[in-house]
């Protein structure tokens, strides 16, 4: 993205009052003719509405450079876009690297293509109970927020950058046209009793957090690279909800895979093949499902913990003649000989993993297969 040199006007509106202890964002706009802004104090909430307007026919990019100081908290910022080129948004404190007070909303409401370049809080960004989004842009550069996303963030043609949030991510995510480049989040994304939606239309190539409540989807073309919870601090780091994605793929970067520090208490649904390792540390909870349409790579080995295999791994769900080829191992037991393995679901948890068409499963028969047995049994189980 071409970003355009600081030829600036600084446009500061005072608000002065007896008991008024705020000073003034200051908003330069570059060139000085691409736009205009205003900047007013809402004195029932006492925080700062701004509007970012560009210039009706001006053609090129235009920048908005919002600087105010970190005791500022700031609730709308409101960009009206127009044609003739991108309109990019920056929001920091009053030197580089820095933040102001907090940020409710940033919202484009114009026409025309509207970039969120940088926004750095040192509080939340988001306001409790709105239905507001808390960014609403074309795409996300830069955004850095000292604690909490209380609300949803939403691009409507392009990537998510690289975000970093300080606290927990409590919003929805909508990403239109492009990909999740990077979301880390020291806390939580979603909690227990209210989980999120993280829909991406391309590529999920990094998600880290603490632990994720969430239901995570990718375009159906597209792939996903890796995703951590680390369980930091007092979190246990599980993953809770689903994940469905074509490929778990190297997209490039350091990191590819999924590894998860406490338990797996979610659906993978995979609608091609898994070709980077799945990590679990804790155990992988009875009625979830790993769904591979094709085939389990032998770069794409599933690892899970001694609290055990209680859900179902299933490989070849579209019985396209695809192979189990990577690792199954649970605690300290590689399952073997794949696909048609001794161990018996009690000795790894209660769960199983099928490479269709499924086989017979001698050893988990009841009585065995080839058991000799003193009574006739009231019951006969066949697992397959």
């Amino acid at each position: 993205m071409i970003r355009s040199a600081w030829i600036a006007i600084v446009i500061c509106i005072p608000y002065v009052t007896a008991s008024s202890v705020f000073a003034t964002p200051t908003v330069t706009v570059t060139p000085s003719d691409g736009g205009t802004a205003s900047v007013e104090f809402d004195s029932g909430d006492a925080e700062w509405d701004i509007t970012l307007t560009r210039a009706v026919g001006f053609g090129g990019d235009v920048s908005f450079l919002v600087t105010a100081p970190d005791t500022d908290p700031i609730d709308m910022v409101t960009v009206v876009s127009g044609s003739g080129g991108n309109t990019n948004v920056y929001i920091r404190g009053t030197s580089p690297g820095t933040g102001v007070d907090s940020v409710d909303t940033v919202e484009d409401i114009g026409t025309g293509v509207a970039n969120l370049i940088e926004l750095r809080t040192i509080n939340d960004l988001g306001e409790p109970g709105s239905s507001n989004p808390a960014i609403k842009m074309d795409s996300i550069n830069t955004v850095v927020v000292g604690d909490d996303v209380l609300n949803d963030i939403v691009t409507t043609n392009g990537a998510i950058t690289d975000m970093f949030v300080g606290g927990e991510f409590q919003g929805d995510v909508d990403v239109n046209g492009s990909n999740i480049e990077k979301l880390e989040v020291i806390g939580r994304i979603g909690t227990p009793s209210v989980p999120v939606t993280i829909d991406v239309e391309r590529n999920i190539k990094r998600i880290v957090a603490g632990e994720i409540y969430a239901d995570i989807s990718t375009g159906a073309s597209f792939d996903t690279q890796y995703i951590e919870t680390t369980g930091a601090g007092a979190l246990d780091g599980h993953f809770v909800g689903s994940l469905t994605t074509r490929i778990l793929s190297d997209l490039g970067g350091p990191d590819r895979g999924l590894d998860i520090a406490g338990d797996l208490d979610a659906d993978l649904t995979f609608t091609d093949r898994v070709t980077r390792p799945i990590t679990v540390a804790g155990g992988f909870l009875a009625a979830r499902i790993i769904k591979i349409a094709g085939r389990l790579a032998d770069t794409g080995d599933i690892s899970i913990g001694s609290a055990g295999l209680h859900g179902r791994i299933l490989i070849n769900t579209d019985n396209i003649d695809e192979d189990w080829l990577g690792d199954v191992t649970v605690g300290a037991t590689t399952l073997s000989t794949v696909p048609y393995y001794d161990q018996t679901p009690s000795s790894i948890g209660g769960g199983a993993v099928g490479l269709v068409p499924y086989s017979f499963h001698p050893e988990a028969c009841v009585s065995a297969h080839d058991a000799t047995v003193t009574s006739i049994p009231t019951k006969f189980t066949v697992r397959h």
